[in-house]
């Protein structure tokens, strides 16, 4: 944007501007900070702010600092050169004033001006700003700024502090707040209290998506609405941001570029005889065996200790060793127990305690707890009877509760039980680790009632007996016998009563008066983290990951491409590490699930609706209602239809599309698809239309704006435009028309059918294929892949879009992504490790599957590392090689 265009633009705001003694209010003695940061300061940027002007060292003594590689100025640097340009300004006496003097023109009374870079006269716009600036002239109804704080992820009842303690009048001006909730779940009641303070309690009540927006108003004008979402999950694992803490005694959040959030903890004084404390509120979604990640920056002096401790538990220590940047370190894992005390059993795989009166068992679909007891050899019948706790078994895995028996080398044996997770009884047997079902039934589930299972084999037979239900009947390979019995679990399950039996032999039984919890258990519920450290030099922290003991990083390189293409396909990023690790514990239909249809995915919908409209920068809607539109869509309030209805219906939407024939052009192209070039009757019925006209189209009448938008939601290709242009934006090959009318019609039959739709597209053949071939990256994708890839977090929305806008200024944007990579590794936000000690081969290996999702070939192992060894190459210098070839702008 050129000087002219800029103050074009200003001349609104300068309208608004009045002398400060045509009003009732003390009169000032210093010009006014708001109106040089709105109006004198961006004008500043474009004229002699720039580097080799006014912008470093050696251009003179006014020295203006520039804005950062992301367009943004902290309040510190805004303050520095507010007392810059101060030094040139004799406050009422704008003719006595450098900062006028030296760019005004010498034929107008200016002084010479070495840098000759512009002047401008007295009857330019440039000169009435700093001239009415200089003399007192104030901006009026400054609205105060809010800021309802970061997105945060959740438990249903985890009590939530909100934070709206970062926003801010102006003018220093009290504040009063009002937070309200835009979106929730439905059927959800939350809880919010004291919401007329900066800081209420919110109490989730189900999982999704709550909306909240606070408004802050200074008594004389309201803030414009700032809006923060509430995420309440169910899965096996808490994240708790290191600012989040609820006491700190010794830590203190500081501004941290390069931790997530641009924020981390660390020790604020010197630890003598007391310790630094911050202690974290945490609410586990499952009982079982926890541990601690944290996320730190240990740098190269850092020599204190970190200590951890659940509750009043023993603590588990981390000795600091240099990182180089923030990292994701194991504290310490939890002990898992090998026996049931008094129970007769083995604990093969995963974690099982009798606890509190129950049996708690924790398990994953890749390794399921395993408890077993030997019976000897028998035939015959197996009798289980099996009370299931409530709440019922919830995590990542779909649950299954098996007995199992045979069981030879723990691959070959058969089972017979229950898929919590899709309610059904099931028989079948497991080869070479293999699990084939051979006979299943619907069956409704319910916590809290015994449920009884009657196996009986004769000669190459199973029969399951499910209560009073008819037997189930598999046909298995050959007679079977006895070794062992047991029962196998892939998720949390509690267990009120268990007893097995095996025909001729005595009844087997755990023996539920005994708490045998091994150390590092915990149940559900509410708990207390705390951190300790007795030393200053202890690493920073930016965040706290509790998650089951059995949580690990063993992803294969298949699974690592499969897991972040399916992330960039349905949220336009990659995961992040922890997003990765827990995605690679679940089948692949189970992670589209959990994708699909969160609050994510619809925002991504949104923000490429918004793309496809050239709804940006200043045509962006920006009420809360729009805002909340992703919450809505996730919770199944609203339907894709009604939403973008309500995009085309915007101010927004208006203003970037004035008059009839813009309006009308765009809405038939971008709903339907119509070329209006080539349907020029359906263009002017529509013009007539908007203009108030009664007229018809597509067969029914209709004579307002309203009325065209409707008509045109309602056409039959509506739906088949919309799927098909979500479609190519995942699959090389289009649609084909009988598909596209079946989930059409499917979508006209149930209007939040899509999720369901976009779920059978991701598990089909043909997205197998298409994973098969590399397909490049959108500016959107690369953009949130770099800020993930490099910093472990989404962008916000303001550093997306100045990526964005600065990509989409060239025809092709490749040569530009590399140079914005290389800024933003040479900006000091990127945890990079030091030089010295730097294992190479290891180096290289994590940044190609950190970056690629595969390992480095042979040929690519040796140049890398070979390049190093030169004095010239850091680590940076790799990075930058890898998010700069070809195959990182595919994926």
């Amino acid at each position: 944007m050129d000087s002219r265009t800029l103050l074009l633009a200003l001349l609104p705001i300068a309208g608004a501007l009045r002398p400060v003694e045509d009003e009732v209010r003390p009169v000032r003695t210093d010009p006014d900070p708001v109106y040089f940061e709105d109006v004198v300061l961006p004008m500043l940027d474009t004229t002699c702010g720039t580097s080799g002007c006014h912008g470093g060292p050696g251009a003179g003594r006014l020295i203006l600092e520039r804005p950062d590689f992301l367009g943004s100025r902290s309040r510190e640097v805004f303050a520095r050169n507010l007392d810059s340009v101060l030094r040139f300004v004799e406050f009422g006496k704008p003719m006595e004033s450098r900062l006028i003097l030296k760019p005004l023109s010498r034929r107008d009374g200016g002084l010479p001006h070495s840098g000759k870079t512009y002047d401008f006269r007295k009857r330019s716009e440039q000169y009435r700003i700093l001239d009415d600036w200089i003399r007192g002239v104030e901006l009026q109804d400054v609205p105060p700024v809010a800021d309802a704080g970061d997105d945060v992820r959740a438990k249903v009842s985890q009590v939530l502090r909100l934070d709206g303690g970062r926003s801010r009048d102006r003018r220093d001006r009290p504040l009063t707040w009002s937070w309200s909730i835009a979106s929730r779940p439905e059927g959800s009641a939350p809880r919010l209290k004291e919401a007329d303070t900066a800081s209420p309690t919110f109490v989730a009540d189900r999982v999704g998506a709550y909306q909240m927006t606070l408004v802050v108003s200074n008594g004389e004008v309201e803030s414009p609405p700032s809006t923060m979402t509430v995420e309440v999950d169910d899965l096996p694992f808490v994240l708790l941001p290191a600012e989040g803490a609820a006491e700190r005694d010794g830590f203190a959040v500081v501004d941290d570029p390069a931790a997530t959030g641009g924020r981390a903890l660390r020790v604020s004084r010197q630890v003598e005889t007391e310790d630094a404390v911050a202690t974290f509120p945490i609410t586990l979604p499952a009982p079982g065996p926890y541990r601690v990640f944290a996320r730190i920056d240990a740098a190269a002096d850092a020599t204190a200790p970190l200590r951890f401790r659940f509750d009043d538990g023993p603590e588990a220590t981390l000795e600091p060793t240099p990182t180089g940047g923030y990292r994701f370190v194991p504290i310490a894992a939890a002990a898992t127990s090998t026996a049931l005390p008094e129970a007769g059993g083995d604990v093969v795989s995963g974690s099982a305690a009798v606890r509190g009166g129950r049996l708690e068992m924790d398990g994953g679909a890749a390794r399921p707890a395993r408890l077993t007891y030997g019976v000897g050899r028998g035939r015959g019948a197996v009798r289980a009877e099996v009370v299931f706790g409530d709440p019922p078994p919830a995590g990542l895995h779909a649950a299954r509760v098996e007995v199992v028996f045979d069981w030879r080398d723990h691959e070959d044996h058969r089972f017979a039980g229950l898929e919590l997770g899709r309610s059904r009884a099931v028989v079948g047997r497991v080869r070479g680790g293999a699990r084939e079902v051979l006979a299943e039934r619907r069956l409704p589930l319910r916590p809290g009632v015994a449920v009884r299972l009657d196996v009986e084999f004769r000669d190459d037979r199973a029969y399951l007996l499910f209560g009073e239900e008819a037997p189930l009947e598999a046909r298995l390979d050959g007679p079977v016998g006895f070794g062992e019995v047991g029962v196998l679990a892939t998720a949390p399950v509690s267990i009120d009563d268990l007893s097995l039996e095996v025909e001729g032999i005595a009844p087997l039984a755990l023996d539920f008066s005994v708490d045998g919890a091994p150390e590092g258990w915990l149940a559900a519920g509410e708990h207390r983290l705390t951190v300790r450290t007795d030393g200053d030099d202890a690493p920073r922290i930016d965040e706290l990951l509790v998650a089951r003991a059995d949580f690990d990083g063993q992803v294969d390189d298949r699974t690592r491409r499969a897991v972040r293409a399916l992330h960039l396909d349905l949220l336009g990023r990659p995961p992040t590490t922890i997003e990765l690790l827990t995605a690679a514990g679940m089948p692949h239909e189970q992670l589209v699930r959990r994708l699909v249809g969160s609050l994510e995915f619809y925002e991504a919908w949104y923000e490429n609706e918004l793309y496809d409209f050239l709804l940006l920068d200043n045509f962006r809607p920006k009420t809360p209602e729009m805002d909340a539109l992703p919450a809505r869509l996730a919770n199944g309030q609203t339907t894709l239809r009604d939403a973008i209805q309500q995009i085309v219906i915007s101010q927004a939407f208006n203003a970037r599309n004035p008059g009839n024939d813009t309006f009308v052009s765009v809405v038939l192209e971008q709903l339907l698809g119509i070329v209006v070039q080539d349907d020029v009757r359906t263009l002017e019925a529509g013009k007539k239309m908007y203009d108030g006209h009664e007229v018809r189209l597509f067969g029914a009448k209709g004579r307002s704006q309203s009325d065209l938008v409707h008509l045109v939601l309602a056409h039959e290709g509506f739906f088949p435009f919309l799927l098909a242009r979500y479609h190519a934006r995942i699959f090389p090959a289009p649609a084909r028309d009988d598909e596209l009318e079946a989930w059409s019609a499917r979508l006209r039959d149930d209007p939040r059918a899509f999720e369901a739709i976009v779920e059978q597209w991701f598990t089909s053949a043909a997205y197998r294929e298409a994973l098969a071939t590399l397909r490049p990256k959108t500016d959107a994708m690369w953009i949130r892949s770099l800020y993930v890839d490099l910093l472990e977090r989404r962008p916000s929305f303001q550093e997306f879009r100045n990526f964005r806008n600065a990509l989409q200024a060239l025809a092709d944007s490749t040569p530009l992504r590399s140079v914005l990579a290389k800024v933003m590794l040479d900006s000091g936000t990127v945890a990079l490790p030091p030089e010295a000690g730097l294992d190479a081969d290891t180096f290289v290996e994590e940044q190609f599957r950190r970056f690629l999702g595969r390992g480095p070939t042979a040929d690519e192992r040796a140049a890398f590392v070979a390049a190093l060894a030169e004095p010239a190459c850091t680590p940076a210098t790799l990075i930058h090689a890898i998010v700069g070839s070809a195959e990182y702008q595919h994926y």
